[in-house]
């Protein structure tokens, strides 16, 4: 696997991709000042949307789950 990491002004980390070996996107995940914050994806290893979750604040607000 693979990690890619962005940080804000204040070397906070802002998002997180993770990619399977292939190269595809396994992982999206978004933070905000430390905390986690908006919809983090998460998609099979052949591409499809598995699951989907909202964060607001670092609280879990929703989590959609898709059939594959």
């Amino acid at each position: 696997m693979y990690w890619l990491y962005e940080f804000d002004d204040n070397f906070k980390v802002k998002s997180v991709l993770i990619y399977y070996d292939v190269g595809r996107l396994k992982n999206e995940k978004y933070y905000e000042n430390g905390l986690r914050n908006g919809t983090w994806k998460y998609y099979s290893n052949d591409g499809f949307l598995k699951k989907k979750k909202i964060y607001k604040n670092n609280k879990l607000i929703e989590k959609i789950k898709y059939k594959l």
